[in-house]
């Protein structure tokens, strides 16, 4: 799970809500926040803590976000 968050953050440290959403010690945490702005590689922070080893669904509202979620994360180098 951290090298999918080492790809997501292309070589740059955690921003400080990013760390918030990965520290967070609660099942569901909402996140509001602009498109680019970290909200993905901020869940995987907290998916690398709280369910590693288990399923995990990643929701998104439209199928071009899904589409850019899983280019973003499955078909770069790590």
């Amino acid at each position: 799970m951290l090298d999918v968050v080492t790809a997501r953050l292309k070589g740059n440290a955690p921003r400080p809500f990013q760390i918030a959403i990965g520290n967070s010690t609660k099942r569901i945490t909402l996140v509001e926040a602009g498109c680019g702005t970290g909200k993905t590689g901020a869940a995987y922070l907290w998916a690398a803590k709280h369910a590693d080893g288990k399923k995990l669904f990643f929701c998104y509202p439209t199928t071009g976000t899904a589409t850019e979620g899983y280019r973003d994360t499955f078909t770069k180098p790590i």
